[in-house]
């Protein structure tokens, strides 16, 4: 059970829901950022939103497919699916996305699950 830092009946936010709200946050804003000279803003929030449900989806079927297998594999297999497909769809350069989103992964992993259990 995560600890609980605020209980208003039916909502209740835990340390692990608001560390993935600001690892949501932080995430879009470091990908927004790198790219914000190169391509369109609105393209690029639309892009994130693509690869936060990639990732969830991705680690779902990763763990049914390996049968209760590590959730990472899952999380990164997808969002590179859509990096190519999105690229591939936009003619945007496939590398310098993979670039921007290495460092933006590895600190929404960070903030959203490392640490907190």
């Amino acid at each position: 059970m995560w600890p609980v830092l605020l209980d208003l009946g039916a909502v209740r936010v835990t340390v692990f829901g608001l560390g993935l709200a600001g690892a949501f946050v932080l995430g879009s804003f470091m990908l927004w950022r790198r790219l914000r000279g190169d391509y369109d803003g609105e393209q690029l929030l639309t892009l994130w939103l693509w690869l936060v449900v990639a990732a969830w989806v991705g680690s779902g079927i990763w763990v049914w497919w390996t049968e209760g297998g590590r959730q990472i594999w899952g999380a990164v297999g997808g969002p590179l699916v859509v990096l190519a497909w999105w690229s591939r769809r936009h003619k945007w350069d496939f590398w310098e996305l993979l670039d921007a989103w290495g460092p933006v992964s590895l600190a929404v992993a960070v903030l959203g699950a490392g640490g907190w259990g």
